[in-house]
């Protein structure tokens, strides 16, 4: 192993060089559970930042997984998204919570509308290596 690099601080879990910086997490992976945990430690965050950093997620997941063919994944991922920010906002606070209905023109105006981004393989291929 690695030397330890907190071992005369007392600190903690000892730091060595193979584990340092591995406690970043990409909000995307590991299916929505990234998502879901970054959602809670945003709970009462304003909705505005959190939509838009929302917007962020999904926009740069529908930019990488927008294939023709995937639409279905791509609206099941802005559904889910969608129910576990719901599940948040309601969790926010004791008094009486928001339902679907309030909260529909939220999710519309910060999550993007899952839409095809790329073309079919063959064209990309035909544009770029001309016959």
């Amino acid at each position: 192993m690695g030397k330890d690099l907190n071992a005369e601080a007392g600190e903690g879990r000892a730091q060595t060089k193979e584990n340092i910086g591995q406690n970043h997490t990409n909000p995307t992976q590991g299916g929505n559970k990234g998502v879901s945990q970054e959602l809670r430690l945003r709970m009462h965050e304003p909705l505005a930042e959190t939509g838009k950093w929302l917007q962020t997620v999904v926009r740069g997941y529908f930019q990488y997984h927008a294939i023709p063919g995937n639409t279905g994944s791509l609206s099941r991922f802005r559904e889910r998204l969608t129910r576990l920010w719901w599940q948040n906002i309601r969790r926010r606070s004791q008094e009486r919570q928001p339902n679907w209905k309030q909260l529909h023109p939220l999710f519309n105006r910060w999550l993007p509308v899952p839409r095809i981004l790329h073309p079919f393989p063959n064209v990309r291929f035909d544009a770029i290596y001309p016959r």
